[in-house]
């Protein structure tokens, strides 16, 4: 007796472009979006890129496509290249909206210098699998690859240095505790100062902390100063490395939210 063949899985429907690929910069990031169509339906993916030359935020969005959506695991693959990365996803709703989004930090994976002229964007999350067709994707990223220098390179990053960096450097400790509310500058608490800053670490080949830049301020001297002087104090990171796996210098950029308790 021979066992029936197993039933094909079938194949995911291809969502097609709709509209222009839009691409916008900040003064900080730069961001590369399209949305794609399938019958009546509408799927929105964007990346946004972050402190490394192959690190970003990638978000998918849709008021009706994501509804199986799941935080975990999802799966990025670009089709006919044989290129994959599976990475940590968050599943949620967009606030005061109706649409669903799964988004996601693309960790060491440079999409342009991977993705075809013209790419399928393969996407799995647990039982959802979205197959997305982006026309002219080679010439968009080339585009989104050169906005993004320009971004490193006036926050004083020194791009061509990046570009050798295999591993961007990573916390070794809890960035949550980098800084607390228990550490608000006196002065600061008095006043109800409160605000967002953004800083730029450089981290040396031996983990520590070069040099702390203020990118955006908060607003306020006293906490600008106090971010720096902390992050000094009490981060800790694995380095940078290199393509030949030997430790360089990178460059680490977030952002601390100064919120005093309620």
């Amino acid at each position: 007796m021979f066992a029936a063949p197993a039933a094909a899985t079938p194949a995911a429907k291809v969502w097609q472009p709709s509209g222009p690929t839009n691409l916008h910069q900040q003064p900080e990031y730069c961001t590369l979006s399209r949305s794609f169509v399938l019958g009546e339906e509408t799927i929105l993916l964007q990346f946004r890129s972050g402190f490394s030359l192959a690190t970003y935020q990638t978000t998918l969005a849709s008021l009706t496509a994501l509804d199986k959506g799941r935080s975990g695991k999802v799966e990025l693959t670009l089709a006919g290249q044989d290129m994959t990365g599976d990475f940590d996803a968050q599943a949620g709703r967009v606030p005061g909206r109706n649409e669903r989004f799964l988004h996601w930090y693309s960790h060491d994976f440079y999409l342009p210098g991977m993705v075809s002229e013209d790419q399928t964007f393969r996407i799995s999350n647990g039982s959802l699998t979205l197959e997305l067709h982006w026309t002219g994707a080679g010439e968009a990223f080339r585009q989104f690859a050169r906005c993004q220098d320009a971004t490193l390179a006036v926050l004083g990053m020194d791009v061509a240095a990046m570009r050798a960096i295999h591993a961007a450097p990573k916390p070794a400790n809890f960035p949550g505790m980098w800084a607390t509310s228990d550490d608000y500058p006196p002065a600061a608490r008095r006043a109800r100062m409160e605000g967002e800053v953004d800083f730029l670490l450089t981290v040396g080949p031996d983990g520590a902390i070069v040099d702390c830049r203020i990118v955006r301020s908060s607003g306020h001297q006293e906490l600008d100063q106090r971010t720096c002087s902390l992050l000094r104090q009490r981060a800790k990171f694995a380095p940078a490395r290199g393509a030949d796996g030997e430790t360089v210098t990178g460059y680490y950029l977030n952002r601390l939210r100064w919120k005093l308790p309620d």
